[in-house]
Parts: C-alpha cells; sequence; structure tokens
C-alpha cells in the first residue's frame, strides 16, 4: 500500500508493522517523521496484537529469516545512503562501509555486508533487490536521528519480521519452540540464524512490558525436540 493523504499517520504504522506498505518509493521528510513518531507511541499492546493478526503461517519463508550479527550494524545501513549519496549499493562495499576494516576478506565484506542489509530490509529501514542495497522510503529520517531515538525505532521494527510475529503469537497460545519456524533450514544453518533470533528477543525485553516478556519467557529454546520431530 502507497502512503497517500487519505491514510493517518497511526495507520501508517500499524501497516509499516503489518508489511503491508510500500517503501521503495520517495516520502517527503515530514511523512515519514509522522509515521516513525505514531510507531513509538503505538503501546506496545498494540504491537503484540499486530503480530497476532499476522497473515503468516507457521513456518517462515527462508528469506524473512534474519541473519545479523548486531542491531547497531543494521541501524547504520541508512547512513550509507546520505553519506554518500549513493543510489544503491552491492553487498561487499557495504560490508566494507559497516566493518571499516581494510584488511577483511572479501567473501567477509560480502556476508556481512548482506546479513545486515537484509536485515534493514527486514526492519523497513531499507530495500534489497537484484543483490543491492537501496534506501527505504525511511531512510532519509532514520538517518538524521540521534542513536537514542534510533535504537527506540529499531526494537518496534523488530515487530515487522514474520519469525518474530509467528514465534509472539504463538506465545500468545502457549509454550512454543523458537526452532519451530526455522525446521525449513538445514541445521547448521538453523542454528546459525537462531542466534539472530535470539538476540532480537533480547532487544525486545528491554522494552520492560510486561505482557511482552511474559510471550517471551515462553519461548524455549529444543534442539532434540527438533531433531526428533524431523526425524519422524
Amino acid at each position: 500500500m502507497n502512503v497517500n493523504v487519505s491514510v493517518t499517520a497511526r495507520a501508517a504504522a500499524r501497516l509499516l508493522l503489518s508489511g503491508e506498505m510500500d517503501l521503495t518509493g520517495h516520502w517527503p521528510d515530514r511523512m515519514a517523521e509522522e509515521v516513525l513518531e505514531k510507531l513509538l507511541r503505538l503501546p506496545v499492546e498494540e504491537l503484540i496484537e499486530i503480530a497476532d493478526w499476522s497473515p503468516c503461517g507457521m513456518v517462515a519463508d527462508v528469506k524473512e529469516i534474519p541473519q545479523f550479527a548486531k542491531i547497531e550494524m543494521v541501524e547504520k545501513v541508512p547512513a550509507y545512503f546520505t553519506q554518500t549519496g549513493q543510489p544503491s549499493v552491492d553487498y561487499a562495499q557495504l560490508g566494507f562501509y559497516l566493518r571499516g576494516d581494510q584488511a577483511a576478506k572479501l567473501d567477509a565484506k560480502i556476508k556481512f555486508g548482506e546479513n545486515h542489509g537484509k536485515g534493514a530490509a527486514l526492519l523497513g529501514l531499507a530495500v534489497c533487490t537484484n543483490a543491492r542495497i537501496r534506501p527505504s522510503s525511511l531512510s532519509g529520517v532514520f538517518a538524521a536521528l540521534p542513536l537514542e531515538r534510533q535504537r527506540a525505532l529499531s526494537r518496534r521494527l523488530l515487530f515487522r519480521i514474520p519469525t518474530v510475529q509467528i514465534l509472539l503469537r504463538s506465545a500468545g497460545q502457549g509454550r512454543v519452540n523458537g526452532f519451530a519456524p526455522l525446521v525449513q533450514l538445514s541445521w547448521s544453518t538453523m542454528k546459525r540464524r537462531s542466534q539472530s533470533v535470539k538476540r532480537i528477543f533480547q532487544e525486545l525485553e528491554r522494552l520492560e512490558n510486561p505482557a511482552l516478556c511474559a510471550r517471551i519467557e515462553r519461548i524455549y529454546w529444543d534442539e532434540e525436540e527438533v531433531l526428533t520431530n524431523a526425524a519422524i
């Protein structure tokens, strides 16, 4: 959905989290600022409700499973475009920008750029197409915010991630194995990406909302259970 004058900033914030908003076009700064401000003001209970109504199934699409190591690196992705003025960037160049390590091997730069660029895309802070990362409708405004404000927004934008939505929704019904939405992955990949998912929930706990924390406490990580079920 495109944002226009008929959509309130509050409704747009909800659409942003539900993944129903087109973030590939240019928005006036004022519009992006209003949407992000409304997102900050949405009660956490409303963020949980959005996850509960998510159309995601029980298993996440592979491309929607996060694999970034550091949320602060995801938050730096929009700044690349404001600092360089470039309309897009490949994984290697983005990885070099984020790591700042000239001695790093090319493969390491590519993987780092890909993981965190795609992570930014999951949060709506970038767009990933044809193995390149491009700014989203929110990138410029987000990059101009103080780091503290960026982190507050990032924690709320984590609710956009389908894997997070699936686990929070399931945890609303009872205990859920955190590996459950990842079962389509190979075992080594599942273990690696589960670390990203765990870090996301650690960030969400910092919202210090009782209802949210209660759901996160019902997410457990049982490798043996997953392996047993896969063998049946």
